[in-house]
Parts: C-alpha cells; sequence; structure tokens
C-alpha cells in the first residue's frame, strides 16, 4: 500500500510538472504580432479605448506604430507598456505627428504616458527599443485606456504609494496661473506650458518639498494651452485657458 502511494505520488508529480512545460511552451507558442506591418504612421493600427494588445519588437529596426481615438466623453487617456522582455520605450505623439512627451524607463519597468484633458480624435504611439536590441519570441503589453475622470501619475511607478494629485486653477487665467500638488512630491516636477501648435513657450522647474506653484502667465494671449507635468518617468498634460 506504501509503495502504490508512493508510485502515485510520483506520478502526480510528473504530470504536474508536464503540464506546466506544456502551458509554458504553449503561451511562447501563442505570442504573435498580428499588427505588422506597423513601422511608420502611416501604417499605425488602431487600438480601441478600453483595450490590450499583444506585439513583438522583431528584427531591430522595427519600430511599432499604433493610433488611439480619444472620445469626446472620455478626454483622459492612459497608456500602459508592460512584460517587456526588453528595455523598450514609448512616445506619445499628436494627429500632425508631433511628439507629446514620452515615457522611458529603464529595465523591465513598465512605462506610463498620461495625458489628461487630451483633445478629441487621433494621437499616435510608438514602441520601440533605443539600442536596436530585439527579442523575436517574447511579445510586450500595450494597455490603452479612456476615462471621464483624470488619471493619476506617480512618481516612481504606477503602483507607487506616493501618487500625485495635480490642480490646476483658475481656469480662465489672467495673471497668474495655480498648479496645486495634494501630496509632498518625492522627484522634482518639471512645468511647461504648450500653445496649441505645440510651441513651448514657458517652463519652470518646481522642486520636491513644493505643495504649490504658480505661474505667471500675464504675457499670454486670449486662448487655450497645455500644460505639461513631468515627475520622473511618467508625465500628464492638462488644458487650461487664459482670457483678457
Amino acid at each position: 500500500m506504501t509503495q502504490t502511494s508512493s508510485l502515485l505520488k510520483n506520478l502526480i508529480q510528473y504530470l504536474t510538472i508536464a503540464v506546466s512545460i506544456f502551458i509554458r511552451f504553449s503561451a511562447q507558442a501563442q505570442c504573435s504580432d498580428n499588427y505588422e506591418p506597423d513601422n511608420t504612421f502611416a501604417l499605425a493600427k488602431l487600438i480601441g479605448s478600453n483595450n490590450q494588445i499583444v506585439a513583438l519588437i522583431n528584427p531591430s529596426s522595427d519600430d511599432d506604430f499604433y493610433k488611439v481615438h480619444v472620445p469626446p466623453n472620455a478626454h483622459n487617456l492612459r497608456v500602459i507598456l508592460s512584460n517587456v522582455p526588453l528595455n523598450y520605450n514609448m512616445i506619445l505623439f499628436d494627429k500632425q505627428h508631433q511628439k507629446i512627451t514620452s515615457a522611458k524607463n529603464t529595465g523591465l519597468s513598465n512605462d506610463t504616458i498620461i495625458y489628461d484633458n487630451a483633445p478629441t480624435g487621433t494621437l499616435f504611439v510608438r514602441v520601440f527599443q533605443p539600442n536596436g536590441d530585439f527579442d523575436p519570441n517574447d511579445c510586450y503589453t500595450l494597455t490603452v485606456e479612456t476615462s471621464g475622470s483624470p488619471f493619476r501619475i506617480s512618481s516612481s511607478n504606477e503602483n507607487s504609494t506616493d501618487v500625485i494629485k495635480l490642480n490646476v486653477f483658475p481656469s480662465p487665467a489672467n495673471q497668474f496661473l495655480t498648479i496645486q500638488f495634494d501630496e509632498e512630491l518625492s522627484n522634482d516636477v518639471e512645468l511647461a506650458v504648450f500653445d496649441l501648435t505645440g510651441k513651448e513657450i514657458l517652463h519652470t522647474v518646481v522642486s520636491a518639498d513644493a505643495t504649490s506653484s504658480q505661474l505667471d502667465v500675464s504675457t499670454l494671449n486670449s486662448g487655450m494651452y497645455l500644460l505639461k507635468a513631468t515627475s520622473g518617468n511618467q508625465a500628464m498634460m492638462t488644458k487650461f485657458s487664459v482670457s483678457r
């Protein structure tokens, strides 16, 4: 009876290992890129809102471009690059193919781009490996989320408890625009103001111990502007207006 139990136990262990190996190799075999060719803006493939895809960087010259659509009722965008086999980077572009911001975490850390109050319409995302490295077998994951509520940016990564909440007021502004941080920052924050053509107009750095900052917008003409806040390897953008 004891020998039979031992044989049964060994058989169960063998089957467990065999099933584990089968699942692992099956998962690798299923990792295929269904979005090629997508190595230019013109060939960019559309990813729907609140959707997740997997794709490859292969060969070394491969760049992956995607289109994302910001709907009228969900102007807040978050794009997450995860499960990377190598150090991949990500850039967000506007519909004129002008760079908005980028995420360049080192190693295998997730990259996250947050663009709150994004304009309705099409934006572009580029995923690439800056040194020409590639992996022909292991896919990365790209997640696109849109929401009616603003996303939050973290000073280190999306799982950190040290999360920045950023409030901008008044809008419209006349002389000063106040940027308020609800919590103490772990990293300095770069603040930049752009007009709607993408030209940078103002730029300043806020120290990590600040709770708020004021930008002098008295020289700006009436109209809409973009405020970009960058902390560590993450970024967010929001709109504000100036009225004279």
